[in-house]
């Protein structure tokens, strides 16, 4: 839950990749946004999205999710720069040996079907070298309207200069229309939201309302607690000596 910029697209030339992570890097060190190259060697199986589909229930406000996935070897290249705003995610800008704009998470391990209580469900056989790739870059900004505007003019001047096909999709639509007002009036309906869903007793009332019951205990949970930080693969410590890369 959040306000989110949904970003991606191609390295105009990929070969001046080192151009724009300097570039990149210059125009947060103004802003004094802490940023950090990117340069990994990923080897093994990605999986990657083939299909998703959100489907209604008949509870109000809920919704059923499915998404398929693919699965193929990859053996490439990533580079490019992370930026840290103040208080939003982390801006992710990495690219493939094609310029393609992609990231990959790593996983435990090898995706496979298991019995779960509800039937048949996917479950995790550990093995190294399996990861998530992602083509569509994101970066949550609830709450950060300054850092959200700044976000937005970044990605403007990447595309001006680097990946004049950057498709961006902003939640509160300012990347389209500049609309300030509308920027910060929905950023003040998040929080109003989150707000809401901090409050125990509200939760309470809202599940009440959509049928739930029965649930006596709820507990906010932080955002500490919500803070997932990935474990690097052994092999991106030396990522580029096998493949002479570095």
């Amino acid at each position: 839950m959040g306000i989110t910029i949904n970003y991606e697209g191609n390295l105009d030339d990929p070969g001046k990749v080192w151009e724009f992570i300097t570039h990149m890097m210059f125009k947060a060190n103004e802003w004094g946004w802490p940023s950090w190259e990117v340069n990994e060697r990923i080897i093994g199986h990605a999986y990657y999205p083939v299909s998703h589909k959100v489907t209604d229930t008949d509870r109000p406000g809920f919704q059923t999710g499915q998404l398929g996935l693919g699965l193929k070897p990859v053996d490439d290249r990533v580079r490019g720069l992370n930026i840290q705003p103040p208080g939003t995610e982390t801006l992710t800008l990495t690219f493939n040996r094609a310029g393609k704009m992609v990231f990959y998470t790593a996983m435990p391990g090898r995706l496979e079907p298991a019995e779960t209580g509800l039937g048949i469900g996917m479950g995790i056989k550990e093995e190294p070298g399996f990861y998530l790739e992602h083509e569509v870059n994101w970066v949550k900004t609830t709450g950060q309207i300054k850092a959200h505007i700044q976000i937005v003019e970044l990605l403007r001047d990447a595309q001006t200069h680097f990946i004049s096909d950057l498709k961006v999709d902003d939640d509160t639509g300012f990347w389209e229309s500049g609309d300030r007002l509308q920027l910060v009036r929905e950023h003040a309906r998040m929080a109003m939201i989150i707000g809401i869903f901090r409050d125990p007793e509200m939760v309470r009332g809202l599940l009440a309302a959509a049928g739930i019951e029965g649930i006596t205990e709820i507990t906010p949970v932080s955002t500490e607690d919500l803070t997932f930080t990935e474990k690097k693969p052994d092999h991106t410590k030396t990522w580029g000596m096998s493949a002479n890369e570095n």
